[in-house]
């Protein structure tokens, strides 16, 4: 009997598994067997989860480079901080605004398919926080105004001399 080498060994388990998977579809209707594997993938939220819903069952990270950022989901405000994990559904869209102290909001819409603890993050550059103070650069409170409009006064004659 020839040996195997260890691309056909890897080549079997694979289709194997496959096999396994579809009769298991099959057998038991693929909803269960697909609930089968999102419990698997770590069950239901904990307890003290943030929930952007009551049907929520996935994870994901929100996080931004503000420490002060307010992260809303579909409308409804769900946390603060530099990093949030929430839980959403994974069956639809979703809307999620951040918006820090001072700065202008960020919006971004995520469609599934969804991993587990996806990362969506909402980073701010100068230009985006119009009411924050940088180092080396003035504060929006020290900002010199600009001069009142000159009214318009009639032009003064030249006189010779």
């Amino acid at each position: 009997m020839p040996a195997r080498s260890a691309h056909g060994v890897a080549s079997a388990a694979v289709v194997a598994a496959l096999a396994f998977g579809l009769a298991a579809c099959e057998s038991r209707g693929i909803d269960e067997t697909f609930n089968d594997l999102k419990m698997a993938a770590g069950g239901p939220p904990p307890e003290g989860a943030i929930l952007a819903s009551a049907d929520a069952d996935l994870p994901i990270i929100l996080e931004s480079n503000k420490d002060t950022t307010v992260y809303s989901i579909d409308g409804q405000q769900v946390g603060r901080g530099k990093h949030v994990k929430v839980w959403i559904a994974d069956d639809r869209q979703h809307t999620i605004v951040a918006l820090p102290d001072k700065c202008n909001p960020k919006e971004d819409v995520i469609h599934p398919p969804y991993r587990r603890d996806s990362r969506i993050g909402f980073y701010y550059l100068r230009q985006d926080c119009p009411g924050e103070c940088f180092p080396g650069m003035p504060c929006p409170s020290q900002t010199p105004q600009p001069a009142p409009p000159v009214t318009n006064a009639p032009p003064k004659k030249k006189t010779s001399s």
